[in-house]
């Protein structure tokens, strides 16, 4: 059986922002059954949360470059127009790159729940109210109870959970702790758990071809 490792909202925008390989290598393995990926839903509605709000702030540099592009254009210089060709360059593709990140976004999460699982918001998360119990930020709260719910109810032998969220995810006892409680390994980095993923799919290739 392949171990499980259960990812959340960074681990999407990671792959959408083309900032961490070892993200893609996973979805790789995951379709090709070394690895199952899960996903907690919530955390597809906040991938385009967090989108939507760097899509704002884009917007907004991209006003600012307008400005400074119509105030280069007015001007009777030599640099003028070339100054204007430059930052209008870069408006267009800020624009575009807000774009593509949208679009690998989607294809994260689809490929997760073809080859991997998108995991239901925790039963008893909702049932007590939809009060944070572990930790303080409702969303990082509902992922946790999420996942830690889903690694009770359906237990395997290899389960970890990784996470680039140290500042909620970190150290901290109590999160440890529910983790700990399901059986699932925390993971710090996605080259960590990347590594672990790659040591037990070797460590069983031996037995699966006798």
């Amino acid at each position: 059986m392949s171990p499980r490792l259960y990812v959340e909202t960074n681990f999407v925008m990671s792959v959408a922002k083309g900032q961490d390989a070892d993200a893609e290598l996973l979805l790789a393995f995951a379709e090709s059954q070394r690895v199952e990926l899960c996903l907690p839903e919530v955390c597809v509605m906040e991938t385009f949360k967090v989108w939507e709000r760097e899509r704002r702030g884009t917007a907004s540099l991209t006003r600012r470059l307008q400005k400074h592009i119509d105030d280069y254009k007015r001007r009777q210089t030599a640099l003028g127009p070339s100054a204007a060709a430059i930052l209008d360059n870069a408006r267009v593709q800020a624009d575009k790159q807000m774009n593509s990140v949208r679009g690998r976004a989607a294809r994260c999460i689809q490929r997760i729940a073809t080859h991997g699982r998108l995991i239901a918001l925790s039963r008893r998360w909702a049932a007590d109210g939809a009060e944070p119990r572990v930790i303080p930020s409702e969303p990082d709260d509902m992922i946790l109870a999420s996942v830690v719910e889903h690694a009770r109810n359906e237990p395997e032998k290899h389960v970890g959970f990784a996470t680039k969220n140290t500042k909620d995810f970190g150290d901290k006892a109590a999160v440890l702790g529910e983790l700990a409680s399901a059986g699932i390994k925390p993971f710090r980095s996605i080259g960590s758990a990347l590594e672990w993923v790659t040591a037990l799919s070797d460590a069983a290739r031996p037995r699966e071809s006798q």
